[in-house]
């Protein structure tokens, strides 16, 4: 009996809870997608030879592939059973069935106490581990078991494995002697065999596992067709997660088995991957001539593209909690594409991220860069944005030492400089005016004076004064002058596992 204390909770209350900490605004594609896949599993199916539906998810690293997946899956657990796949967890096992049967268990679990759901999940499984054990089953494992019975080689390998590293080796060395000799007189039992017989045998093994295979996926079907008793609906939808970051053979022999295995009506597979990188992998596995976009489509029926994210309110989060604040980075007014002033830094620094082509991974780098630097300078010391940001891009993304990275793409924000008045001055482009103050910053100390003293009234000759150092020897590193080197001693700090987003 449900507490008659207990509120129940609304869908949306629902849906605000999973979407939180959405900072990327994920949730329109999400009920998107949901609506989407309940449409395709209504569909009548086009063709009799495919049932099932697959759908990739597409998405460079760094742009929150998993956290995407992750919300949608508990979304679209309100209404369907989900069972969620780590490819790249389960890759070390290199059983794609049975991690996909393991997971598709767990998210029926909660629907047993209907007795068509468990007599399905029972069957289901039984006929599973019926198609893995035919699946499972080598050339010179069969060969071994025709000689001495399938279950002398099942124990002889249960001893092995329970016995102390230092005595399987010697063990190994006995079977594998006895086995040798047992190969040799089964090899001449074989060879009496007559062709005929070899080819019925094989024939025999092979419906023996096509009848497998269809009855796994009937249970699967009748699995589906109970979900009525449960008060969710079709499709059951199997997320799979990291598919990109598999092994190329393992990745592919997972889609393998869901195209032969589990391609029945009512099933939706939502995949994750970086395509491009996938496709590479498989290229690489197959050689450079293999077309491997060309193989992955075999696979797929629809491939969504997630929208590039704005990383702002990322970047307003991380600068919160890492305490980066224009308390210590100094920049002019700034003026976006339609003339609105912007004041804050994270917008500042978004927008040096879409320029310089960063991900939302590479502002937890650049976010932890600009923490270390003003640790190092300390409070007292403003850094001048304009020129650090783009020598710290430099530094993350591997420009070569002394060298302001290449853009991206352009920008139509400008900075603003004012007199004193307040009067505009002049607009600076962000670009330009980097280039300007990098190159009055490598000038030798007579040129550098030469520069400020003959450009009155020029925005860098004016930063370039209230920076001049005394001496060459002693250039603060928060100046012009030092920030160059600066970012190399940041550079030194590198923290390789600040990233949590995929």
């Amino acid at each position: 009996m449900p507490d008659e204390n207990q509120t129940e909770v609304c869908p949306e209350e629902h849906l605000s809870n999973i979407w939180n900490d959405d900072l990327f605004g994920r949730r329109a594609e999400a009920t998107q997608l949901s609506a989407y896949i309940k449409s395709v599993a209504a569909r009548p199916k086009f063709r009799e030879d495919k049932s099932a539906y697959t759908i990739a998810i597409d998405a460079q690293y760094g742009e929150g592939k998993s956290f995407f997946l992750k919300r949608l899956a508990r979304q679209l657990e309100l209404e369907h059973p989900v069972a969620f796949v780590d490819a790249w967890a389960d890759d070390l096992a290199d059983e794609p069935l049975t991690a996909l049967a393991a997971t598709l268990k767990e998210a029926l679990q909660p629907f047993v106490h209907t007795n068509e759901v468990r007599d399905g999940l029972a069957e289901f499984m039984s006929k599973t581990g019926k198609v893995a054990k035919i699946a499972g089953g080598g050339l010179l494992r069969r060969g071994i078991g025709f000689a001495i019975g399938a279950g002398a080689t099942e124990l002889a390998e249960g001893v092995i494995s329970g016995l102390a590293e230092e005595t399987r080796s010697d063990v190994d060395d006995a079977i594998g002697s006895a086995v040798n000799t047992i190969v040799d007189d089964a090899s001449d039992a074989v060879s009496s065999i007559t062709p005929h017989a070899l080819m019925e045998a094989r024939v025999s093994e092979f419906e023996e596992g096509k009848v497998a295979v269809q009855s796994m996926k009937d249970s699967l079907v009748a699995i589906v067709d109970a979900l009525g008793t449960t008060g969710k609906s079709a499709p059951i939808v199997i997320v799979i997660d990291e598919l990109d970051r598999c092994r190329p053979t393992y990745a592919l022999k997972l889609l393998e088995e869901i195209k032969h295995l589990f391609d029945v009506p009512g099933l939706v597979f939502v995949l994750a991957m970086h395509g491009e990188q996938l496709t590479h992998s498989v290229s690489g596995a197959y050689g450079s001539g293999f077309d491997g976009a060309s193989y992955l489509r075999r696979f797929i029926d629809r491939k969504y593209r997630l929208r590039k994210p704005d990383v702002s309110k990322l970047i307003d989060q991380l600068c919160g909690i890492t305490g980066v604040s224009d308390g210590t980075f100094v920049f002019p007014d700034v003026m976006d594409e339609v003339g609105r002033t912007q004041h804050t830094l994270p917008k500042l620094i978004a927008e040096y991220m879409r320029m310089y082509g960063l991900t939302a991974r590479d502002g937890f780098q650049l976010v932890d860069m600009m923490q270390t630097a003003s640790a190092l300078v300390g409070t007292n010391h403003r850094l001048f944005v304009p020129y650090f940001l783009p020598l710290a891009i430099g530094q993350l993304i591997g420009s070569e030492d002394g060298e302001l990275p290449k853009p991206a793409d352009t920008s139509k924000w400008t900075y603003h400089s004012f007199g004193r008045f307040g009067q505009a001055r002049s607009k600076h482009d962000f670009v330009v005016l980097a280039d300007s103050i990098h190159k009055v910053a490598q000038m030798p100390r007579n040129e550098r004076h030469d520069y400020v003293n003959n450009n009155d009234g020029d925005y860098v000759a004016q930063i370039a004064l209230e920076d001049l150092p005394s001496s060459d020897s002693n250039i603060p590193l928060w100046t012009i002058f030092g920030l160059a080197e600066l970012v190399r001693t940041v550079g030194r700090f590198e923290n390789p596992k600040i990233s949590p987003i995929d």
